[in-house]
Formats: C-alpha cells, structure tokens, sequence
C-alpha cells in the first residue's frame, strides 16, 4: 500500500486516498517518490505506509 498524495501549488499537498500501487506501473503524469523524499514533501511529518518499500504517486 502507499499513499497517492494530490499536489496543490496554491498549498500543502493533501492525501487524498490509499491504495495497492505495486501492481501497475506509474500513470502518466505520476512520479513516485522514496518515503524519504515524502517526509520533505510533507514537511517531515511523512505518511503512514504498510511497507517501507511503498511508492507514492504524486500528481503534478
């Protein structure tokens, strides 16, 4: 599981759902990123993850 985070240049980014990402490839238009690179996204409070090999999907 990971978590698909919604970027919004006008403020945070906001998590808008959960979902198993480990069985398709990225979208166009996604990027996924290493749980480290999550904390600074979300300035360091990271996200809850089942796996610590989770990708996340970010929409840009």
């Amino acid at each position: 599981m990971a978590t698909r985070i919604m970027l919004d240049s006008t403020g945070p980014a906001d998590v808008v759902q959960l979902e198993h990402l480990n069985v398709l490839p990225p979208a166009a238009g996604e990027v996924w990123l290493e749980h480290s690179q999550v904390r600074e996204l979300t300035h360091g409070q990271g996200v809850d993850v089942a796996s610590q090999h989770a990708a996340v999907a970010l929409y840009r």
